[in-house]
């Protein structure tokens, strides 16, 4: 950046840092967090009477965290630590207590039946395979989970649930505050009156903390309840919502502000480039489209009139010693903004691989701004992704960015559960290729608790570590559906009974007639299936078999899953499950015939087989 453009004199600063002491801008964790890992908005400003540089990486709201705001003489734009330790503790104690702005009153996280989650970091040591909590990082309340059980209510009387539409809810409201502010602010710049200035900030110092406790808020529920595939949708999309709501109220803020803080100056033109709908993180096929499009938006200040812009672009980012390729990097990277809304969407599609390196894009965009030369915005980075060029690839590469999405790399904390759950349930999701708002089969909560209790010894917080071990099973059967012949389909429709152990398939099967069987994950074998059926016999302990299913049974000349089950004649009923929806599915009894037929499974003879610990043969 030119800095002759944007310096501040040091009484200026001084009265700006004052401004900050007196807690007139408010930091929100995130905010700080992604300032200080270089990921905050960014944000292009200049004085509308110079010359206008290439601008990058400005934030409009806290300009001080930008150094070339300042003079070179002054401290390289860094924020006193005892600042940034002040806002620090006042928003341990702001995410402790969500403030819902309601008519007449408020409604606070207790009211609502919202455990809180102790903020401080949860550290671990790792000793032969045993995790030792070391600080007071425990969820408090209840979180729906309870030595391995699932403690399930109607759905409207979720605690998630209420809270998310109350969420939703204040997000409607604050789209009508946001136009309100709007139209205040354009009557303030046009004739500047002390209380009518004071009267505005105030109400953008509102809608901003109650933005940032709400966003604060849906991050907890992430982390303290396991949500149903369209609660977490939802989720996922309002949070999205939010930050653009923050990223353009930010943008008013510093417009307004700079009638104190630079009283007399020119206007300054304020102008954001922001991705407000990813589908990312997520695992990406070369040369495919994405089917879902990251959508970006142009925000401006009251007083930016936006005469013309150019398209806006997608640039790749990824180390250079890892993209060996020349030539173009990503298709279908312009898209135009749309005039009334200034929305871009973009279906990118990727030629080359990432070779197993996680990338990101960001979006660039030219600007005319009436009575200035053109100017540049850019875009924070997108969420990571990697580009595989070979299916076989998938699992490694989803495994990276769900640890990634889950711990950030950092291997010493411990993350609550739920997050863990509701995180690979969204990537489960992708990996079975089922609409993430009305998927036919999702992982159930007697599915996720086996997992829980499985890898994760039923603990409510879990360690990187533990994860690894849990994606080196659960990764190849995802694989498998995602890839092998027909199991999508059989996994989707409940032919395929899932995650449960052994005792699980003999409650089921045990009081069968003879020749009912189902299929399920081995617990011993990674991405491996086993048959559970029934035989005759009088020993209730021995009725149920358990099968497990080879390679060469499936991986033979055209031939598939079905066709071994349709060959296999101790196979003679399905028991399928279904009503996913309602949370406990359902059983039901089905002549294999009616459901394998549509697959084209064919009828062969079958070989004996050896498998330690299962039936030698069928």
């Amino acid at each position: 950046m030119d800095t002759n453009t944007s310096h501040l004199s040091n009484e200026e600063m001084e009265q700006m840092m004052s401004f900050l002491d007196d807690g007139e801008i408010n930091f929100d964790d995130a905010t700080i967090e992604g300032l200080l890992m270089g990921s905050s908005p960014n944000v292009s400003a200049i004085p509308t009477t110079q010359q206008p540089p290439m601008l990058q990486g400005f934030n409009p709201m806290y300009p001080f965290m930008n150094p070339g705001f300042f003079p070179p003489h002054f401290n390289q734009g860094q924020v006193p630590m005892e600042v940034i330790q002040a806002q620090m503790a006042q928003l341990a104690q702001m995410q402790m207590q969500l403030q819902m702005q309601t008519n007449p009153g408020q409604m606070s996280m207790p009211m609502m039946g919202m455990p809180s989650f102790a903020p401080s970091p949860v550290m671990y040591q790792q000793n032969q395979g045993m995790v030792t909590v070391k600080s007071e990082g425990q969820r408090q309340g209840s979180m729906g989970w309870n030595g391995g059980e699932m403690q399930r209510t109607p759905a409207a009387d979720q605690p998630s649930t209420q809270l998310l539409a109350k969420l939703q809810s204040l997000h409607q409201i604050h789209q009508d505050e946001m136009a309100k502010i709007r139209d205040m602010q354009k009557e303030v710049l046009g004739n500047p009156q002390r209380s009518n200035f004071d009267a505005l900030t105030q109400e953008q110092e509102r809608v901003k903390k109650a933005i940032d406790s709400e966003v604060a808020a849906l991050q907890d529920l992430l982390s303290t309840f396991i949500l149903s595939p369209p609660e977490l949708f939802k989720t996922i999309h309002l949070h999205q919502h939010l930050l653009a709501q923050n990223m353009q109220l930010e943008l008013y803020h510093l417009e307004l502000q700079q009638l104190l803080l630079q009283p007399g100056m020119p206007t300054r033109c304020y102008v954001a480039l922001g991705i407000t709908e990813s589908p990312l993180p997520m695992v990406i096929p070369k040369g495919k489209t994405l089917e879902e499009p990251l959508c970006v938006k142009l925000m401006t200040g009251v007083n930016v009139n936006v005469q013309t812009t150019s398209a806006v672009k997608a640039l790749l980012s990824l180390d250079n010693s890892v993209l060996k390729t020349s030539g173009k990097q990503i298709e279908s990277d312009e898209e135009k903004l749309d005039d009334f809304s200034r929305v871009a969407k973009f279906h990118l599609k990727f030629p080359n691989g990432t070779r197993m390196t996680m990338a990101t894009v960001k979006f660039g965009v030219d600007i005319q701004v009436v009575g200035m030369p053109r100017i540049q915005a850019e875009s924070s980075p997108s969420h990571p992704f990697i580009v595989i060029t070979n299916e076989s690839q998938y699992e490694e590469a989803d495994g990276i960015l769900l640890k990634t999405d889950i711990f950030a790399n950092q291997a010493n904390l411990l993350k609550p559960w739920p997050l863990l759950a509701n995180k690979v349930q969204r990537h489960f999701l992708r990996g079975t290729r089922q609409d993430s708002t009305k998927p036919q089969r999702f992982l159930t909560t007697k599915e996720l608790a086996y997992l829980n209790l499985k890898f994760f010894d039923g603990h409510t917080a879990v360690s990187m570590h533990a994860f690894d071990e849990f994606w080196k099973w659960f990764g190849k059967g995802m694989q498998k559906i995602r890839y092998q012949r027909h199991l999508c389909s059989m996994w989707q429709h409940g032919l395929i009974y899932g995650y449960v152990d052994r005792d699980g398939v003999n409650a089921a099967l045990v009081n069968q007639e003879p020749g009912t069987f189902l299929i399920r994950f081995s617990e011993r074998h990674p991405g491996t299936f086993a048959v559970g059926y029934t035989i005759e016999d009088p020993d209730p302990e021995a009725r149920v078999r358990h099968y497990l299913i080879r390679a060469e049974d499936v991986y033979g000349a055209k031939k598939t899953l079905p066709d071994f089950l349709m060959e296999s004649p101790q196979f003679t009923k399905f028991l399928v499950i279904y009503d996913f929806g309602s949370g406990n599915p359902k059983h039901r009894i089905v002549d294999k015939e009616l459901v394998l037929e549509q697959y084209g499974a064919k009828r062969t003879a079958l070989e004996p087989t050896s498998n330690g610990g299962y039936d030698e043969k069928l």
